[in-house]
């Protein structure tokens, strides 16, 4: 876990309502990961994700915040957003990886973070998945800077997805954030979809969730709003939020 924002006390956000809007979006990131902390010593074998959001809700609720049932995905079986109702109730199982998404909001301020976790026994491929998930979210993170086209953060996580021997599933994105959930930018790990050409602007704060499989696959969008991957292809991501300033972007929550 890490949260850095040290630079908030700095000449840069040098006009109020930018540094209003950033202080927002932390505050909202650290009760965020306080539920992340406090969940991880809950996961574990026979546990089913709907006891997991019952407790996040609780927690969330006593920190001031709103978190709805669906701000909350488990993305397992090849489920990427799975409805409310869907798999929920099937405890967790042995050798079982999956990705806990979250986005809560705090006085009109979002956050949106997710980890990957893994149990016992631990198979290898899913745990090279998740290195390699994060490798990548690293490598695409180090590329964000003010001024500098979206399609630069592109080039660094489908190179270091080749690197790997991975590959980033087509479709997946990140995304400005602030009082809205989704914001401009639109961060799609293709070449071929958002607006790669366009610019990262300083004072922006975005998400970056590259999501991987071990397999070429593409999303499948169903008339009832999930999306989905075959079932029988493993796959991970894990989603982190930058702030990019005028001369250094900095890893909000982790």
């Amino acid at each position: 876990m890490s949260l850095k924002v040290g630079l908030l006390a700095t000449s840069e956000l040098y006009e109020e309502g930018l540094r209003k809007r950033v202080v927002g979006i932390t505050t909202s990131a650290r009760i965020l990961m306080q539920i992340f902390d406090a969940l991880e010593p809950l996961i574990a074998i026979g546990v089913t994700p709907i006891y997991l959001k019952t407790q996040a809700q609780g927690l969330a609720c006593r920190l001031g915040a709103f978190l709805a049932p669906e701000q909350i995905s488990f993305c397992r079986f090849g489920q990427v957003h799975p409805s409310l109702t869907e798999y929920l109730d099937e405890p967790l199982e042995p050798g079982e990886a999956f990705t806990m998404d979250i986005w809560l909001q705090h006085q009109s301020y979002h956050a949106d973070l997710a980890r990957i976790y893994t149990l016992a026994p631990y198979r290898r491929e899913l745990l090279y998945l998740k290195r390699a998930a994060l490798n990548i979210q690293e490598a695409a993170v180090r590329s964000v800077r003010a001024g500098d086209r979206l399609l630069n953060v592109v080039q660094a996580a489908q190179q270091a997805a080749t690197k790997a021997g991975v590959h980033i599933v087509e479709g997946a994105c990140g995304h400005g954030i602030g009082q809205r959930l989704h914001e401009h930018p639109e961060i799609a790990f293709c070449y071929n979809a958002g607006s790669p050409f366009s610019r990262f602007k300083a004072g922006t704060i975005i998400t970056i969730e590259p999501l991987v499989s071990l397999k070429p696959v593409s999303l499948t969008l169903h008339d009832d709003g999930r999306v989905t991957l075959p079932r029988d292809i493993p796959f991970a991501y894990a989603e982190v939020m930058v702030y990019i300033g005028e001369t250094q972007t900095t890893v909000i929550g982790r």
